[in-house]
């Protein structure tokens, strides 16, 4: 899956863009604050449904506009297809083949896309909450039961958590824990599985870029040697007392270690950036290699952090793989990029093509 043509409307800094992407590397150059993130920014917005820099939508909004509005072609082997996103302050709204879509998830599958910016350092050192998104998008996207499986735990959990909060009785708070663990079996079943392809696919590309081996840990959120229903029956008052339930796979955590040690704390900035660069290309090799289409992989900025040898070596490892890649950098920089690149030129909000 890739974005041959995207329009972008009154979407940040953007008034009214129209451009047709090379399927390979484009390559987007400007001074800082420009439009070059804001740019990528609309590209995640299609596969998505929200922005990688800000939850509220009316900030998105170009200033003097009620709405913005992005549409993108999308390819893939079976053919194209055509998604769209529109938001103020009334919501968000988007389209897919010219149908409104039911859920986020319809736009996540139509367009598969991650993103690597200046803070992607987080997906290391912040709480296991950025990690488990991220593992659950790559499950998402191999694992066709996943996204059935997570909702019914959800909705189960939801269900006991607000037992627990009511003063429920036990066998009420009982009745929703077959459900909730037969899905968190099912959820973490799914984990699991990926977890272990994961780990295949990013120990060489750790030992590329960091000359370390990398391990992806998997932890499920309960304890190994326990089912969850016996877990949750015996933590059951404590739980009374949180007012949720502090087990199980909303609980679950990928954790890093590199040259055998926890790498959360312990690594450099430039290090982070590096050892979540090489999971998240991990993740796209695994999408090719499952799906059989590439992905999208939005790289901004990649010298921020690290130097020139090390911005090298993470760029021409991403050009090397099946994905489609859009790339910024500052006017007069000289990237390592493929002869077929795609080049655009972006100033005060417009795009341009350079020969």
């Amino acid at each position: 899956m890739g974005v041959s043509r995207l329009q972008v409307e009154d979407f940040r800094c953007l008034q009214n863009v129209d451009v047709e992407f090379g399927p390979h590397v484009n390559l987007i150059e400007g001074q800082n604050a420009s439009g070059k993130t804001s740019l990528l920014e609309a590209v995640y917005m299609l596969g998505r449904g929200r922005s990688f820099r800000s939850g509220r939508l009316t900030s998105l909004v170009r200033d003097g506009a009620t709405l913005f509005r992005i549409v993108g072609w999308l390819d893939s082997t079976t053919g194209s297809r055509v998604a769209g996103v529109s938001g103020s302050s009334h919501g968000l709204e988007a389209h897919l083949g010219g149908s409104k879509v039911r859920g986020l998830a319809e736009l996540a599958e139509a367009l598969p896309v991650q993103n690597l910016d200046p803070n992607v350092h987080k997906l290391v050192e912040d709480g296991p909450a950025l990690r488990r998104q991220f593992l659950d998008w790559g499950v998402f996207h191999v694992e066709h039961s996943f996204i059935s499986a997570w909702r019914r735990y959800r909705k189960a959990n939801q269900q006991r958590n607000a037992l627990l909060r009511s003063g429920g009785s036990d066998a009420a708070v009982e009745a929703w824990e077959g459900e909730l663990a037969a899905a968190a079996t099912a959820v973490d079943m799914a984990r699991r599985s990926y977890a272990g392809l994961l780990q295949d696919a990013a120990r060489n590309l750790g030992m590329t870029l960091l000359g370390e081996e990398l391990v992806c840990e998997y932890r499920r959120g309960w304890p190994q040697d326990q089912e969850l229903l016996d877990s949750l029956r015996q933590n059951r008052g404590r739980d009374r007392e949180y007012g949720a339930s502090q087990l199980g796979p909303h609980r679950a955590d990928l954790r890093l270690r590199l040259a055998g040690h926890a790498a959360r704390g312990r690594v450099s900035r430039g290090q982070q950036k590096l050892l979540s660069a090489a999971i998240t290309l991990a993740q796209m090799r695994l999408l090719h290699d499952r799906r059989g289409e590439p992905g999208v992989l939005l790289l901004d900025d990649p010298e921020a952090e690290l130097d020139e040898a090390r911005a090298e070596g993470l760029l021409k490892l991403a050009c090397s793989l099946p994905l489609q890649l859009f790339v910024t950098q500052l006017p007069g920089r000289n990237l390592p990029l493929p002869t077929d690149t795609k080049r655009f030129h972006v100033e005060h909000g417009e795009l341009r093509r350079m020969v």
